[in-house]
């Protein structure tokens, strides 16, 4: 699926829309879609540097470069996901006033994957162990409904009829 597809099925916020598109445009990424949101990373690496929402663009920094960042007029908050990232929020509002900036701290985060260690891994390679999970519990379809013989309604969870 191209880029076009991808922004057209997220239905993002121009501001939003012109970031994914000025950042796919200046760096070698991937973009993929996962539920709601588009991710960008770069190419082969299975670390996100952007989660980008209909309105709001999640950036995944170093977190000493995001407790930089906040309180800035760009972030509206910093999610500290483990001691090595940061995910820095930037709502659609703070996009219109700040367009270089946000540019400059996408490309930040993109160029920042690219130099990461584990962002050149590929899945197979990773020492991790796979957790295998359980199959789902399959649900019984429901039963059939019970019609009564002689008026045709269906019967009630407790065995009456309107007929009785």
């Amino acid at each position: 699926m191209d880029i076009d597809e991808q922004l057209g099925r997220l239905r993002p916020s121009i501001e939003v829309e012109m970031l994914v598109r000025e950042v796919v445009s200046s760096r070698s990424v991937e973009v993929a879609r996962r539920g709601e949101e588009l991710i960008i990373s770069r190419l082969g690496s299975d670390n996100p540097a952007m989660h980008c929402y209909p309105a709001v663009v999640s950036l995944s920094l170093d977190p000493a470069r995001a407790r930089d960042l906040e309180g800035t007029s760009l972030v509206e908050r910093v999610e500290t996901k483990t001691t090595s990232t940061s995910y820095v929020w930037v709502p659609t509002a703070r996009l219109r006033g700040a367009r270089d900036e946000a540019l400059a701290l996408a490309l930040e985060a993109v160029d920042r994957m690219a130099r990461s260690p584990v962002a050149t891994r590929s899945r197979s390679t990773t020492p991790r162990a796979a957790t295998r999970r359980a199959p789902a519990a399959a649900v019984p379809p429901p039963p059939e409904p019970k019609i009564c013989p002689r008026c045709g309604l269906q019967i009630s969870a407790a065995g009456t009829c309107f007929c009785d």
